[in-house]
């Protein structure tokens, strides 16, 4: 299951949003990574009734996208959107999402080591993120080599 974080950015009593991550304890839903025998999707559920579990959304790995052994993930919002980024080991990257909507949940950029300036995702390991005034930065841990610090530009994603 998801760290607690990632689960308080859904709010149980109106199912919006919330302006930032710390914003609820209460979560109505939640992310599972990769299972051991299935390294390559972030599936979501609902938990708005703990005694039934739902299946709202999913997306596995291509080609394409960083999705390979899920290892960890972070979530924040931004400009009322709801975004998680996914460390993959196996991928040596990460993979940004948007689960907005959680029956509609969609890829967007990924980043690989050795790649567009990027030089300490070799096995990504963690990821964490924070955020600065109008800015979210994520830092992402490498098994081996040290960590990576990312931004996030909102328009890049409305794009995607």
């Amino acid at each position: 299951m998801c760290d607690v974080d990632l689960c308080e950015v859904w709010d149980m009593l109106n199912g919006e949003p919330q302006s930032s991550v710390d914003a609820s304890v209460d979560a109505s839903m939640d992310v599972e990574e990769g299972k051991e025998d299935d390294h390559d999707a972030v599936q979501l559920i609902e938990l708005t009734d703990p005694n039934q579990l739902v299946a709202v959304g999913e997306l596995r790995d291509t080609d394409l996208l960083k999705l390979n052994g899920p290892r960890d993930l972070a979530g924040f919002v931004l400009d009322d959107k709801v975004y998680i980024i996914v460390a993959s080991p196996y991928d040596d990257g990460v993979q940004m999402i948007d689960v907005t909507d959680p029956s509609n949940v969609t890829a967007l950029d990924g980043a690989s080591n050795g790649e567009a300036g990027f030089s300490e995702l070799d096995v990504a390991d963690s990821v964490e993120t924070y955020q600065m005034g109008n800015s979210v930065y994520a830092i992402v841990a490498s098994y081996y080599d040290g960590v990576q610090i990312m931004g996030f530009e909102p328009e890049l994603f409305d794009a995607a």
